[in-house]
């Protein structure tokens, strides 16, 4: 079995608004926030153009308003031929409903609603996503023999008690269970006084850690290539209230999860109230909005096989969160040896506020630029009526950048199509009915070239023409290219608003009928 997993950085699973995903070589940095006008955008950064730049918004679901929203990439695919995976998403709407969304991975990348999880949310959620399991076969990974994993997500509740949700959602080979609560800690439970009493949270962070499992790994792919669900260490939940707390709270299994012995037990077992230390002592509540939570690799390591007595250590907690005077307040915690009982409140050191300005929401990740040894942190964080973010990274010498502003009070709305390598973009127009005459190495030299080549224009306008739909025979990408630029009084495209659909059109009949034979005089003949 194989965790579908990326080995650096050696990060286990978190919950934000702000991922690494597998598009391209690289992996594109991916955002989605709840747009001021109401709806939900998808900003995306191409980490394989050296200028890094980043793309959208591309809005959906702009019928509503919107709260908060968190994405994951999962390891369901609408389209086999692409490297990039489907998103999931949940978003917060005002009205207290917790929708539940999906991307699909190639085509015209279509934003789909899969449901309501449940009403009564009042604050920014987060979902992460546990990875897959794969039966390996005797040159790779069997695509078809998907095994178990998870969705997780919590969401602040409202309602007199306050507190927040923590739900799961189990995918198996036999299918997809329904969402099931997995509760959260009752009004009464103060694990000993070292939580206060605020209850109405306004954003929550999740991260599924491998803290006390029971295996002898400490990295969260090496844990999870051991077998199934049973392997998980505890999950973290940190959460702010409306009078400005920060609380994490740790939910984890004991016993002998099954076998022998003294029966499996599961809920939650510890909290603490974080602080921030001062030259005149602790501030109890100088948090606002919603904080981030993960499990780095700094620190990191395993049980090495040849040392006699080495021992495994579980890494870095890295927790960020929006300051009420401006700023984002950073604390970290070793976290001690594989097979210790540390405490939740022990190791933890605050180390820095990162930028001055006042925000309402933080997303973090470890991303795979950096050293061969550990990835950078990368931030994005946000006002809840900014159209953007700004965007923070720490270097190799735990530096912090930024913050670098994208988007703006002027941003444009529209939807952007996403960028992709040539090499996908080949595949993405195969799962059209969409192919090429001309030799590959030129067609994606000229798929990469946007500046000097009409094919990323016309690719991109492609996927959003025909929109969830295929054509129903093959035609050739360069044929319609030719016919477009070809079309009289029409300009040779370079970006994809520069098509003119009704040309598109055209240029992608007379290549069909061309093709095939046919005497089709309608675009819709040619679609299925």
């Amino acid at each position: 079995m194989a965790l579908d997993w990326r080995d650096r950085p050696a990060v286990s699973p978190l919950g934000g608004f702000f991922i690494q995903s597998r598009a391209g070589r690289t992996g594109n940095f991916e955002v989605l926030i709840a747009w001021p006008d109401g709806g939900l955008a998808h900003f995306w950064r191409d980490n394989e153009d050296p200028t890094l730049p980043w793309h959208g918004p591309a809005l959906f679901a702009q019928g509503n308003r919107y709260v908060g929203a968190s994405l994951v990439e999962s390891d369901f695919a609408a389209f086999r031929s692409s490297s990039l995976k489907n998103f999931e998403a949940v978003a917060t709407r005002a009205d207290g409903e917790l929708e539940h969304w999906w991307r699909e991975n190639g085509g015209a990348f279509v934003w789909s609603k899969a449901g309501r999880v449940f009403n009564g949310a009042v604050g920014a959620p987060a979902i992460t996503y546990t990875g897959a399991l794969f039966r390996e076969g005797i040159f790779d990974q069997d695509v078809d023999s998907h095994m178990d994993s998870a969705l997780y997500v919590v969401v602040p509740m409202g309602g007199g008690s306050g507190g927040f949700e923590m739900m799961r959602r189990k995918h198996f080979e036999s299918g997809i269970q329904p969402w099931g609560r997995m509760g959260s800690p009752g009004p009464n439970e103060q694990f000993g006084g070292d939580t206060l009493l605020d209850r109405k949270f306004v954003g929550a962070g999740l991260a599924l850690t491998t803290l006390h499992n029971q295996t002898v790994k400490a990295s969260w792919k090496e844990m999870r290539d051991l077998g199934d669900l049973s392997f998980i260490g505890d999950i973290l939940v940190a959460v702010v209230s409306d009078q400005g707390a920060l609380h994490v709270y740790a939910w984890g299994r004991t016993g002998n999860l099954g076998h022998s012995g003294a029966p499996v037990q599961e809920g939650w077992r510890e909290a603490l109230t974080i602080t921030q230390p001062t030259e005149l002592g602790h501030v109890l509540r100088p948090f606002r909005g919603r904080p981030c939570l993960m499990q780095s690799d700094y620190g990191l390591d395993e049980e090495s096989d040849i040392i006699p007595f080495d021992g495994a250590h579980y890494g870095n907690l890295e927790l960020v969160a929006p300051a009420k005077d401006g700023g984002i307040l950073h604390f970290w915690r070793d976290n001690g040896d594989h097979g210790e009982s540390r405490r939740l409140d022990e190791g933890w050191s605050f180390a820095v506020k990162i930028g001055t300005a006042e925000y309402d929401e933080v997303s973090l990740i470890q991303s795979n630029f950096g050293n061969a040894d550990h990835g950078n942190l990368e931030m994005i964080a946000r006002r809840r009526e900014q159209r953007g973010f700004d965007f923070f990274w720490r270097d190799e010498q735990w530096a912090w950048h930024g913050p670098i502003v994208v988007g703006s009070e002027e941003s444009q709305t529209g939807t952007v199509a996403q960028p992709l390598s040539a090499a996908d973009s080949i595949s993405a127009l195969r799962s059209i009915n969409v192919d090429f005459s001309v030799p590959r190495e030129d067609l994606e030299q000229w798929l990469g070239d946007p500046k000097f080549t009409p094919y990323p224009a016309i690719a991109s306008a492609l996927f959003t023409l025909v929109r969830g739909r295929k054509l129903r025979d093959l035609i050739f990408i360069d044929v319609i290219a030719f016919n477009y630029e070809n079309a009289p009084g029409v300009m040779s495209p370079r970006a994809t608003s520069d098509v003119r659909v009704h040309v598109l059109q055209a240029a992608m009949l007379e290549a069909y009928n061309g093709r095939h034979g046919t005497s089709e005089s309608s675009f819709d003949a040619i679609l299925t």
